[in-house]
Order: structure tokens, then sequence, then C-alpha cells
């Protein structure tokens, strides 16, 4: 379900602090959880080259990918980031969980060395996020991270085949 309101995702994830120790294991199903403008063009740019739905982690490598519903082959694990705790780019005085796409090769068309995500958990299970365009990269040439209003919520799942065909192939 889409929030028609972008700070009504905000609250729940601000409130996620302070952080629990809990590193996040094994694969979440995955979507944009706002109806702005920039959420709905990001959702349109990725559907003719495969959807987003989620993401895997491999906390025994600090390794996270992306999975991507592609047309044929069916989900994939793409667009691999690094994954560690830092200072959040939305509230400097806490930290959030980061996955830093610096290292990333092009996949599908798209370049997501610009991108980097924060998230928390903010239940058992699920986790909050957000996407920002790093500064001065193609999407952002200003010299701060820009929240790119695309938030994301993750629910575990209990699909062990997903995980034995993504999580492999992560490290």
């Amino acid at each position: 379900m889409r929030s028609k309101n972008f700070r009504s995702f905000l609250e729940p994830y601000e409130e996620a602090y302070p952080m629990t120790t809990e590193v996040p294991r094994g694969c979440y199903l995955g979507c944009p959880v706002s109806s702005s403008i920039q959420a709905n063009l990001f959702v349109r740019q990725t559907e003719g080259l495969g959807r987003w739905v989620g993401k895997c982690f491999d906390p025994d490598n600090m390794i996270v990918a992306n999975l991507i519903q592609a047309p044929i082959v069916g989900v994939v694990p793409a667009f691999k980031g690094a994954l560690y705790v830092e200072r959040s780019w939305m509230n400097e005085t806490n930290n959030a969980w980061i996955i830093d796409y610096r290292a990333t090769p092009r996949q599908f068309g798209r370049d997501f060395t610009v991108y980097r995500d924060e998230f928390r958990f903010v239940d058992d299970g699920v986790i909050l996020g957000h996407m920002y365009a790093r500064p001065f990269t193609s999407t952002n040439p200003l010299p701060f991270g820009v929240n790119t209003r695309v938030p994301f919520m993750l629910h575990q799942v209990c699909n062990r085949d997903l995980e034995k065909r993504a999580l492999p192939s992560l490290a």
C-alpha cells in the first residue's frame, strides 16, 4: 500500500531509533511506499528493464543485492552494495544501516553508483528505508546527499527457494 503523504513515512522511520542490534539476514520483499512524483517515476523507469521486488542480505559478507523481476528470466539479484552502519543523512545525529553502491557495475542500463540507501528496522522483519542521490553525481550536482523521495518498505520472506537462488551469488 502506498502512502499519499511522504511525511507519514518519516515518523515511523525516525521513531525506529535507537537502532536494534539485529543484522538483516536473508531475503525481503519490497516496494516503494509513496505516491510521490519521484517514486512513480522510479517505478515507471524500471518497469521495462525489470521491476524492483526486494533485497537479499548476506550479513557474513556484509553484502546486499536488490532483487529484480526481469522479463523472461524471473527474479535475479542485481545492484550489489556494501552493508554497514553509519550516520544517517536524514538525521545526522543518529545512525542507520547503509547500502553503499559506489562499487556496483552498471546493470539493466542503470548506474547505481550514484545512489545510497539507508534503512532501519521498524518492527520484527519489517524495514523502512530511503534512497539518496550521492553528492556531485549525474543525478545530484549538489555538494550534499539528496533524498530521492522514493521511500521503500521491506518485509522478510520465508521463501528458502528464493534465498537459495539469490544468496549464493552475493559472495
